[in-house]
């Protein structure tokens, strides 16, 4: 996945380690779970696990009393988990601000203790991008081009050209490698693709 995300537009021509902190700054915010603890010190400060029980019981709705009765198994066990992007959850918080047992502030407050931020990381599945996580990826990328990319990137650059044109394929290898941000290619892949094409692009 961190591969396919560095072929974007967004990260040409940015250093390792710049595209390192664009990865891991934690700049995307989004609504997940509230933490058991979390939950139960709102609850309590709100007065909400007497209200709960009560009406777990007593409400005329049974729906009410179903979803009291849920709330009260959560806040008592470690095998659920409050998650305010599941919109069964937010549909139950809904139905409870609408027959007046909560609030429409309580719900503000139970998405603020749900929002937090995170990284483009994670939002990938890396916990935290490293220097060889971006080394990898670019090479991985790079490994991918076809020849026809290669003199592509080389006939578009004024320096790598010209070294290849004058059969500095050690530097010209180089120049691809800074270009491409990557670190695979070295003086045979240079002799190999210029070699094959003309300095127009066509396959000779």
């Amino acid at each position: 996945m961190l591969a396919n995300e560095l072929k974007k537009v967004e990260y040409d021509g940015l250093s390792h380690q710049s595209t390192i902190d664009k990865l891991n700054l934690k700049n995307i915010t989004v609504v997940g779970e509230i933490s058991k603890r979390d939950l139960l010190k709102w609850a309590t400060k709100k007065n909400l696990i007497i209200k709960f029980e009560y009406n777990k019981t007593n409400h005329s709705d049974e729906t009410v009393r179903n979803i009291c009765a849920a709330i009260l198994t959560m806040l008592s066990s470690d095998q659920y988990k409050t998650n305010l992007s599941d919109q069964e959850i937010v549909g139950m918080i809904d139905y409870l601000v609408l027959k007046s047992i909560l609030t429409s502030t309580h719900k503000t407050e139970l998405t603020t203790l749900a929002t937090r931020s995170i990284s483009r990381a994670e939002q990938l599945g890396v916990a935290n991008v490293t220097i060889s996580d971006i080394i990898q990826a670019r090479n991985e990328n790079a490994r991918s081009i076809t020849d026809q990319d290669i003199h592509d990137k080389i006939f578009a650059d004024a320096t790598a050209k010209a070294l290849a044109d004058s059969g500095d394929d050690d530097r010209a290898a180089r120049r691809l490698n800074e270009l491409l941000c990557s670190t695979c290619f070295d003086a045979n892949t240079v002799s190999r693709v210029w070699g094959r094409y003309r300095t127009d692009g066509r396959i000779i």
